[in-house]
């Protein structure tokens, strides 16, 4: 979290639901709720850090006037390529001398292995994630 950047100093759930937003663009407080494993009660209280940071802003939901959703703001979207470039970095140093069959072996099987846990787990990996895992070619 530090090495990013990330303005709410050892603050865990917003750091994760600000990822999840990364990657799922916008959600509703209570599909994050699952995604960060807290309550939905306690959602709200990391959305208004969040908030306060100026990451993220609360939005009607385009589907359901009665619901809202969260999204980034400006410079949440620009923490998120920050810290997406960083995991990029990170990854290519990391796989540097692997081969391009292996490269293609372990994302294949990092598929794989996300479909295994999304079909045994009371928690779905879809959920969490926001991928639909089960269409997902292993």
């Amino acid at each position: 979290m530090r090495a990013n950047g990330f303005p709410l100093e050892d603050d865990l759930p917003a750091f994760l639901l600000l990822n999840q937003l990364i990657y799922r663009g916008a959600a509703r407080p209570t599909d994050l709720a699952d995604a960060v494993e807290v309550s939905t009660s306690h959602i709200s209280k990391v959305v208004a850090r969040l908030e306060d940071a100026g990451l993220v802003r609360r939005a009607p939901d385009p589907t359901d006037n009665r619901a809202v959703v969260v999204g980034l703001t400006a410079e949440g979207n620009a923490f998120g390529e920050r810290l997406v470039a960083g995991i990029e970095q990170y990854f290519d140093a990391l796989f540097a001398d692997w081969s391009e069959r292996d490269r293609s072996d372990i994302g294949r099987l990092i598929v794989k292995l996300a479909r295994s846990a999304d079909s045994v787990s009371a928690h779905a990996l879809s959920q969490v994630s926001g991928h639909d895992w089960s269409s997902a070619r292993a």
